[in-house]
């Protein structure tokens, strides 16, 4: 049986557990033990789908069965600001997915970029596009940086509704619905318009956790994206080797971690 977690809510709460936990703690802890003192609950993770059981999600679950998306939405919001000077896209690798995008689509008007951050992305598709991007952010701190609007990404705006020539994430994980929300993003997307979405060893289910409450191997990623898309969208090809595909990623002023096997997985809309 599932275990639900605590009804902890607070962003400061959330905010003060996430700043101080520090990942060279986590093998003195139980796992229920780590996750408390990483996020201040404990783990409640689900296969996504009867048909691909690997791919693991992260339940945000009030006592009595309910959604629970405030404490989604302040868990992202203090793990923003938390992480606010960590940068996950890397700009060669944009460049080549520019790249890939004129190969396929051809010339660009207008593209998003969710999960965005710091707006880097945005201002490097824009740069090698030419084109308008505009980056989505749920955290208040979205202000900060150009190009960037505060936004539930699992949400879409009317004006971007079959007008959007790409889409770029590397935070797809950090869906709570990820079915829902890849269905929303093709929404967006022209006829013909593409998806695309980064992925590493932080994307694998062994990583899923509150902040990142999405996991997939890349083969089930791909699976679940044709399954779900029936027709009106499927991956159009998986970029298995990036132009650089291992990063140490800092998480604290002591620890980094080596992020490996970044990837590629492009999903192309219908006409």
């Amino acid at each position: 049986m599932a275990i639900k977690h605590d009804s902890v809510t607070e962003e400061s709460s959330l905010a003060r557990s996430i700043t101080t936990w520090r990942p060279e703690n986590r093998a003195m802890l139980p796992v229920a033990g780590y996750h408390r003192a990483r996020f201040g609950c404990i783990p409640c993770t689900q296969p996504v789908c009867a048909e691909d059981p690997m791919a693991k999600l992260y339940k945000f679950r009030r006592d009595d069965g309910s959604f629970d998306y405030d404490r989604y939405r302040a868990t992202q919001i203090a793990a923003n600001k938390a992480k606010l000077d960590a940068v996950f896209a890397i700009k060669d690798n944009i460049g080549y997915l520019a790249e890939r995008v004129l190969e396929i689509r051809g010339p660009c008007t207008f593209g998003l970029c969710h999960g965005t951050r710091r707006g880097l992305e945005q201002q490097w598709f824009s740069e090698f596009l030419n084109c308008t991007v505009i980056g989505t952010e749920i955290s208040d701190t979205a202000v900060q940086f150009p190009n960037t609007i505060q936004w539930d990404f699992h949400n879409v705006k009317d004006e971007w509704i079959s007008e959007t020539d790409f889409i770029y994430s590397n935070s797809w994980d950090h869906s709570y619905e990820p079915r829902y929300c890849f269905d929303q993003w093709v929404k967006c997307l022209k006829p013909g318009g593409l998806m695309i979405l980064e992925h590493s060893s932080r994307h694998l289910p062994s990583t899923v956790n509150p902040v990142d409450p999405f996991g997939a191997s890349i083969d089930d990623l791909v699976r679940l994206l044709n399954s779900w898309g029936n027709g009106r969208y499927g991956v159009h090809q998986v970029i298995e080797t990036l132009p650089i595909s291992t990063y140490d990623l800092a998480v604290s002023e002591t620890v980094n971690h080596k992020v490996v096997d970044l990837r590629a997985v492009i999903v192309q809309k219908t006409n």
